[in-house]
């Protein structure tokens, strides 16, 4: 029954329609009957979840971060401001690099992986120039240098335990976005979720993991009993899209290339696995 699926999201953003958010999966199966806790230490992006679903009592909005250290009981969130702060700016002027959607989801706990994203736009003389036509006011080639340097700003959000998730049953999926800190939260996850409450399915961004953490948390997995699940297709026939079946629907959403996807080696991950029996 579908009330009996739950995810948990950790970074859940705002579930805006921006193509730079186009891959989570979360959406998805909120709009086929799963219950939700979303976990959001982005005050705005949290008052947005909550208004987005304000009419569903099965969605649970968290204004909280998952912390790397267990005893913390706050943390340093690490933003990019995208309101009016560089706007005029010669080099720095968020409106010129679009989406202000995706950028609002360039938070982290660390000022350094947010800082990383400023390499992409030193020098953009196309984007710079359709920017000054959209501004109406001239720009030069590198009107994006100093975008991140000079909008990044920082505030303290409180931390979550996870005991306060009252997990009685296995959290069916578990996704994770952390700008960085995926590896040390799923760690936290496995080592707080014994036996029959580790989740069926975990999706979490290895983006911006390094080689040897990735290969850490791979063993960390295997040997948590779960197996990679590679890149799933949706079913080539049409099929109900509820329950079991929309996860998998919804697992084909996630991006491959920035994401890792992993199931529980069990009845139902193998089922996930093998879409001629994703039906059921």
């Amino acid at each position: 029954h579908n009330d009996a699926l739950r995810v948990v999201q950790v970074g859940a953003n705002t579930h805006s329609a921006s193509y730079a958010f186009s891959h989570d999966p979360v959406p998805y199966m909120i709009s086929h009957g799963w219950s939700a806790t979303l976990i959001e230490p982005q005050p705005q992006h949290v008052a947005k979840l909550r208004e987005r679903y304000s009419s569903n009592s099965a969605v649970a909005v968290r204004a909280e971060a998952v912390c790397t250290d267990v005893t913390q009981t706050s943390t340093t969130l690490w933003y990019i401001n995208t309101t009016s702060k560089s706007f005029g700016a010669n080099h720095s002027d968020v409106r010129c690099l679009g989406d202000l959607g995706a950028i609002s989801g360039t938070a982290s706990l660390t000022r350094r992986q947010v800082l990383t994203h400023q390499r992409h736009y030193k020098y953009t003389p196309s984007q710079c120039a359709a920017c000054a036509q959209r501004l109406g006011h001239p720009l030069p080639p590198t009107c994006m240098a100093r975008v991140y340097l000079d909008n990044v700003e920082n505030a303290s959000v409180p931390c979550m335990q996870l005991s306060t998730l009252s997990i009685s049953r296995p959290t069916d999926v578990l996704v994770v976005d952390a700008e960085g800190h995926d590896a040390d939260i799923v760690m936290r996850f496995l080592d707080e979720l014994t036996g029959s409450a580790l989740p069926h399915a975990l999706v979490y961004e290895h983006a911006h993991l390094r080689g040897t953490t990735r290969s850490m948390l791979a063993k960390r997995l295997s040997a948590a009993g779960m197996v990679r699940a590679g890149e799933l297709r949706r079913p080539s026939k049409r099929l109900p899209s509820h329950g079991w079946t929309a996860l998998r629907h919804a697992l084909a959403l996630v991006d491959g290339k920035d994401n890792s996807v992993w199931v529980l080696n069990d009845s139902t991950g193998r089922t996930l696995l093998d879409p001629a029996l994703s039906g059921r």
